[in-house]
């Protein structure tokens, strides 16, 4: 999945915050971020289990968003 974020300065951090929730993140050349869930892990639920590290890693950052692109603009 790709996540973009709103503040390029602190993507460094989003990965940091990914990795820690034993996410698998790194930067693209797009500006995007490439995350992946442990494979165990259906797709349904691996989305919604992104959306949830995205929207705690917001809290911590006001006004910065972060969010997972839809399928298609992969």
């Amino acid at each position: 999945m790709k996540v973009e974020i709103s503040d390029p300065s602190l993507a460094d951090d989003l990965v940091s915050f990914l990795r820690r929730a034993r996410c698998e993140a790194e930067h693209e050349e797009d500006g995007a971020l490439a995350v992946s869930l442990p494979a165990a892990v259906p797709e349904p639920a691996a989305r919604l289990e992104l959306e949830a590290y995205l929207t705690a890693w917001q809290s911590l950052h006001p006004g910065v968003r972060a969010r997972r692109r839809p399928a298609y603009d992969l």
